[in-house]
């Protein structure tokens, strides 16, 4: 197990990340551009096993602690480009999403002054569940024909909703448990609307994922700003 630490499965799915968006830019195919895409569920699947190998070998690090949010963010954000340049979502997220990491990257600096810790919150797990799984699907419905979208994203959903109980049976934090439950919440409450047929199904997913991601990276950004206000004000 000492070879395969958590931080090279980070560094693993990293590199996969980066080198799938290069090639969505250099390949004008449509199979092989599916295919990039469906390959980013393996680099959102290392975000999962190398924390898990980390907690459950004791292996967790400093230079972890910093090197796994970022890797994922750059992870998340490259397929969003990638989503966005396929037509399925609005530039304007794109620069949202980069506008609040500058922000968050700001107030790291200002901590790494004051040589103190900006902890990685709940919030961010939370929006690892339910933003990085869902923009693969959000992909693939868009370029399913409208009668298979409801059914594959119901069956999507479901097994998201695995995956959260998973994170929640590994994840003994009661803390994190409180938001794990109430994302399975959405989530069903996210079945019973999605597995309604309508001609406007893909549209509903679209705008209910804009919200959500609008919804966690402004109240993310309020929450880390807000804790750590006095560490703002002392560097004022």
């Amino acid at each position: 197990m000492n070879k395969l630490s958590p931080n090279k499965i980070t560094l693993f799915g990293l590199c996969l990340s980066v080198s799938l968006f290069i090639s969505w830019f250099l390949i004008d195919n449509l199979i092989v551009r599916h295919t990039i895409v469906a390959l980013f569920l393996i680099a959102f699947l290392c975000d999962h096993i190398d924390g898990y190998i980390a907690r459950k070998y004791d292996k967790c690090s400093v230079f972890g602690a910093f090197f796994d949010p970022a890797a994922d963010f750059i992870s998340f954000f490259c397929l969003l480009v990638i989503v966005t340049d396929a037509g399925f979502l609005p530039l304007w997220l794109v620069g949202l999403i980069a506008i609040r990491n500058i922000l968050m990257s700001l107030l790291d600096e200002i901590a790494l002054y004051d040589q103190a810790v900006i902890a990685t919150s709940v919030l961010g797990k939370l929006k690892a569940d339910l933003l990085n799984m869902p923009l693969v699907a959000l992909y693939f419905a868009g370029v399913l024909a409208p009668a298979y979208q409801g059914p594959f994203l119901g069956l999507f959903t479901i097994l998201l909703v695995i995956g959260i109980v998973y994170n929640i049976v590994i994840d003994h934090s009661v803390k994190k448990e409180m938001f794990y439950c109430l994302s399975i919440i959405f989530t069903l409450i996210f079945i019973f609307i999605i597995m309604k047929p309508s001609p406007f199904i893909f549209e509903w997913y679209k705008n209910a994922y804009i919200i959500l991601t609008c919804f966690l990276n402004i109240v993310s950004l309020i929450f880390y700003y807000a804790k750590y206000q006095s560490l703002i004000k002392n560097n004022f």
